[in-house]
């Protein structure tokens, strides 16, 4: 089974994934640094996902 949300904040994108032990994949539109500092990134890593980073910032790096 696979699940779809988008949200629009990064604290709404943690609460929805901390429930689940497992993650495939998360994509984000920002950069590297902004990841990082919403603790995204490791949220989804922990889950054993990857962190797909888009937009002009992503770009960036």
């Amino acid at each position: 089974m696979a699940e779809i949300s988008v949200q629009a904040w990064y604290a709404g994108a943690l609460m929805l994934i901390t429930p689940y032990w497992w993650v495939a994949v998360a994509f984000i539109q920002e950069g590297s640094d902004q990841a990082t500092r919403f603790i995204v990134d490791q949220a989804v890593q922990d889950r054993g996902g990857q962190l797909v980073l888009m937009g002009d910032a992503a770009e960036e790096y």
